[in-house]
């Protein structure tokens, strides 16, 4: 009897397989997976959606608050959804040299927690804020809102926006009054004026001027809290106040010669003072009516070099109508490369001060300059041989005249007490570079191992090294060329090291044998080790070689740019034999060829 899987109810209808009851939970549970998953993905989608128009953050900014004067920041969040937003927070971030008034002055982050907010509310806050630092620039401000639309708060929602701020004039402002040029020895006067240009009183306001060396502070119209920084205090300045103050100087410089005078002002605020408003202006010194010049070698552009002879020439020359008398003329020396004691000149000198003078007394022609007149001083002085090198940081050596010439006699329409000029002349030292160069037979120092007879003798082999060694002194040296020619059947071994990156490198179609460096520094030599190189060379030598020195490269020369000057230096070392004068280790007393 054969068996059936139906039942016997199931009468003779064909029907599909029952699935296990196990594999039927094993599919409900996967529906159930699934559609969370789904779930989980469409409320992904649907929260963390970027916040639109129904969350809102507004700024409202002022058109072009004041620098250094407090404006209110306006910032309104709105809750427009049909949702309640939870553990809303709220974050301001200020830009550098932006802050909370009433505030650390460096702090840029302010955070609120604002708890709930219902459908349809509206939130407000104001903010006290001001900056400082650069008039008329723009600074960006930075609001951060973020919530929850569940108390659980699992998934949180974050809205930005940010607000730009052009930042106008000084709350003070400066302005600066001056002539456009100022005569040599003729006062002139500086009026600083200011105002307080905003509707808030400002506290411990202080002006500060900086002029040049060359401009001498005669008196104000208001006297200074300190001569030494030219600083006045002045005080508490309410809204809408102004005021000024005239600096009378006179300034002493080289004709058509530019120079500045700034003008700062801060106050009190945030806390600490800070700088609010500043100003400069920008002179020049008018051509004086008795006008003074430099040269050295007949030219201003003269490059000296160590152990020179220099022909200084001073030239004074009348630009006036009237007489000068009593005309007087100093002239001062800077620098230590100056031999004094080769000093030679018509002019007294003060060693204390290195300082020439000239007067009628030794120069009659300064009794008198008659209009349009030119005339000339002059001395001469010899550098010394070596340059002074102690340390790694003597280097770019320069020469300077200070040269003034000044008369009693003052042309009419002219509010000075004396007829001043001032010229100077700076003339730079070249630097110097010395190559050396030996050949050596043992060179265990630097680990090559030469073979070969020694003395040498004919036609055998013997191996040599060729030692190039660098001293730079007083300037920078750059594009740094060196090359000889291998002589008498010498042949380059491929063999070479240095103390730098590159390595002499051999042409076998011409025999040269050169080695470039970019640049090698001042002092390089004289303050720790040269630079050197080495390169392996053999000769072998002939029988007309026999009882002479075999010459093995002709004269080395090494050519360089001086960095500090621009000129081009050069140096070259004498031919190289087998005598080896400089090889320690030889002590036969014959080192001519052997047969």
């Amino acid at each position: 009897m054969s068996t059936s899987p139906w039942s016997a109810d199931e009468g003779l209808e064909a029907r599909s397989p029952q699935p296990p009851r196990s594999y039927l939970w094993r599919a409900l549970l996967g529906a159930l997976v699934a559609l969370g998953i789904g779930a989980g993905v469409y409320g992904y989608v649907l929260f963390n959606q970027p916040p639109d128009a129904k969350v809102s953050v507004v700024f409202e900014t002022p058109p072009q608050p004041l620098l250094g004067e407090p404006f209110l920041l306006f910032l309104s969040v709105a809750n427009q959804s049909d949702n309640v937003l939870h553990d809303a927070k709220l974050s301001i971030f200020l830009p550098q040299d932006v802050a909370f008034v009433g505030e650390w002055s460096g702090e840029r982050v302010h955070d609120e927690l604002l708890g709930t907010l219902g459908p349809g509310s509206v939130m407000q806050r104001t903010m006290n804020v001001v900056a400082s630092g650069q008039a008329k620039t723009v600074r960006e401000i930075r609001a951060k809102f973020v919530y929850t639309i569940t108390p659980e708060g699992r998934v949180q929602f974050e809205r930005n926006t940010n607000a730009t701020v052009q930042i106008g004039e000084p709350a003070i402002t400066l302005s600066l009054e001056t002539p456009q040029q100022a005569v040599n020895g003729e006062p002139f006067t500086v009026n600083v004026k200011y105002k307080n240009v905003s509707t808030q009183d400002f506290r411990n306001v202080r002006l500060g001027v900086t002029r040049p060396g060359i401009f001498q502070f005669r008196k104000a119209s208001l006297e200074p809290a300190s001569r030494a920084n030219d600083s006045w205090n002045l005080g508490a300045l309410k809204a809408g106040a102004e005021g000024q103050i005239a600096i009378e100087g006179v300034v002493v410089g080289p004709e058509g010669s530019f120079f500045t005078v700034a003008a700062s002002v801060s106050a009190d605020f945030l806390g600490e003072s800070k700088e609010l408003a500043n100003q400069s202006a920008s002179l020049t010194i008018a051509t004086s009516p008795l006008s003074l010049s430099v040269s050295a070698n007949g030219s201003q552009e003269y490059v000296a070099g160590i152990g020179d002879s220099l022909q200084y020439v001073i030239t004074y020359r009348n630009n006036s109508a009237a007489v000068f008398r009593g005309i007087a003329v100093r002239a001062r020396l800077i620098g230590g490369l100056f031999d004094y004691s080769t000093l030679s000149s018509q002019g007294s000198f003060n060693s204390l001060s290195n300082t020439l003078t000239w007067i009628a007394a030794n120069a009659p022609e300064l009794e008198s300059l008659g209009p349009g007149e030119e005339r000339t001083l002059n001395f001469s002085i010899r550098l010394k041989p070596a340059f002074p090198i102690s340390r790694a940081s003597d280097k770019n050596y320069t020469l300077k005249v200070e040269a003034r010439v000044e008369s009693p006699t003052v042309p009419s329409g002219i509010a000075a007490e004396r007829t001043v000029s001032v010229a100077s002349l700076e003339t730079k030292v070249r630097g110097a570079v010395a190559l050396h160069t030996k050949a050596l037979w043992r060179d265990a120092a630097w680990g090559f191992l030469n073979e070969g007879p020694y003395p040498p003798r004919m036609n055998q082999p013997t191996q040599y090294t060729i030692h190039w060694s660098i001293t730079n002194y007083a300037t920078d040296i750059g594009s740094v060329h060196m090359e000889t020619f291998l002589q008498s059947g010498a042949k380059f071994l491929g063999k070479a090291k240095s103390t730098v990156a590159t390595l002499p490198q051999y042409d076998a179609a011409t025999g040269r044998v050169t080695w470039d460096i970019p640049t090698i520094a001042a002092t390089r030599g004289v303050v720790g080790a040269p630079v050197e190189g080495v390169f392996q060379i053999e000769v072998t030598p002939a029988v007309t070689h026999v009882g002479n020195n075999v010459v093995l490269t002709n004269s080395t020369r090494l050519q360089a740019s001086d960095l500090f000057t621009g000129v081009a230096l050069e140096s070259v070392a004498p031919a190289l034999t087998t005598a080896l004068p400089e090889d320690p280790t030889i002590q036969v007393p014959d080192r001519r060829v052997q047969p």
